[in-house]
């Protein structure tokens, strides 16, 4: 799976013929995107597998031409997901990390993903029905049970959608969403959790103070969406790493540039808002990844 990675990414960077040449299936899903156009159609990522996208949205733009989004957290997820592992997936949008996380953890593991966005939700669960290992919850994730206001951006902009009126991008609608924290989402077969993804666009914080039970007993691998590192300052890096450091958690910058890079906390200048932290009794993992 990484060398199919590696061979997409290498062919969206050279650009030319062959790279025009190897998105000839879906040019004229381009051209509507291209033209403005908004239509659900069934697209593929990089590993075969089918998936709905939107032409024009921000995720699905991105996944359109080549199959894969997000680089780096994709080339981390296949370095650090294996077999029969438990993963959690808090804002899935459309699911395309979950359905990675699915084939790499195979029948044998389990994959369990928030995504509350009324208008993205259902076409989330579409995507992942083809993987029995996968459970969705139309909710969102947070630091105790109830109700929040859910603020939601238009379609094109929907990954931007989250907790609180202040959104940097049109605003469609605010509705009441259900909240529940990972630890009473997650059920017996569903643990130990090894890994969770969280990108709430701000809140992050809180799905953490709702999971601490987690944290401390299964001690997962933590990728957690802050400010892009182009920020003079990334206040809730530091949040991050104030909290979970008395945990035993060690914080990681990391990239791809055909290979996947590491690096201590803030000193690799990645191409994406994300950071990660492990827990210092599963360190020995990072021994055979190149490091800063």
């Amino acid at each position: 799976m990484e060398g199919e990675l590696r061979r997409r990414w290498q062919l969206n960077r050279q650009g030319g013929m062959r790279a025009r040449a190897s998105r000839w299936r879906v040019l004229h899903w381009l051209l509507l995107q291209r033209l403005g156009g908004h239509r659900w159609v069934k697209g593929q990522v990089f590993w075969g597998d089918p998936i709905y996208l939107l032409t024009g949205e921000d995720v699905s733009r991105g996944i359109l031409p080549f199959g894969y989004g997000e680089l780096a957290l994709t080339a981390f997820m296949i370095e650090f997901l294996e077999p029969g592992m438990r993963v959690v997936d808090v804002g899935a949008h459309l699911g395309y990390e979950a359905m990675l996380a699915s084939v790499l953890v195979g029948r044998g593991g389990r994959v369990v993903s928030f995504e509350p966005q009324e208008q993205i939700a259902g076409w989330t669960a579409k995507n992942l029905q083809q993987f029995p290992q996968a459970r969705m919850l139309k909710a969102a994730a947070g630091q105790s049970k109830g109700k929040m206001t859910f603020t939601q951006c238009d379609m094109a902009h929907s990954a931007f959608s989250g907790q609180g009126p202040d959104r940097e991008v049109a605003v469609g609608r605010q509705y009441e969403v259900e909240v529940i924290t990972i630890g009473e989402a997650v059920v017996k077969e569903e643990r130990p959790v090894d890994f969770i993804k969280c990108d709430v666009e701000g809140a992050e914080m809180a799905v953490l103070r709702g999971a601490l039970d987690i944290l401390r007993e299964d001690k997962p691998l933590l990728v957690l969406e802050a400010e892009m590192p182009s920020c003079s300052d990334r206040p809730r890096v530091r949040e991050f790493a104030e909290f979970l450091g008395p945990m035993g958690y060690r914080g990681l910058s990391f990239d791809y540039d055909g290979q996947l890079r590491l690096a201590p906390l803030g000193s690799l200048v990645e191409g994406h808002a994300n950071v990660a932290f492990i827990h210092n009794s599963k360190a020995h993992r990072l021994t055979n990844i190149p490091h800063e």
